[in-house]
């Protein structure tokens, strides 16, 4: 969606190692293992929760991105309380 971006856009989307099950986050919080540029004709899939911690810069032009979440009959359960 961004085909004309630039570095200097910023928005960059920063992925973290995964916090291992009962660890406090911010005691194995580490260092980014990946940056990902918003730029045109790319597509990113994962998954956005606590397998994939992640965050997405400042930006400093406008940043196009579309969200979708996909959630299966186990999430939805856990979700809406009817485990």
């Amino acid at each position: 969606l961004n085909i004309e971006w630039k570095p200097e856009d910023g928005g960059e989307l920063l992925l973290y190692p995964p916090i291992p099950l009962g660890a406090d986050p911010l005691e194995t919080a580490g260092g980014a293992i990946g940056r990902v540029a918003p730029m045109g004709n790319r597509l990113l899939l994962f998954y956005a929760d606590v397998r994939v911690p992640h965050e997405v810069l400042p930006a400093y032009a406008d940043r196009l991105a579309i969200t979708l979440w996909y959630y299966d009959s186990s999430e939805v359960q856990r979700a809406t309380g009817r485990a």
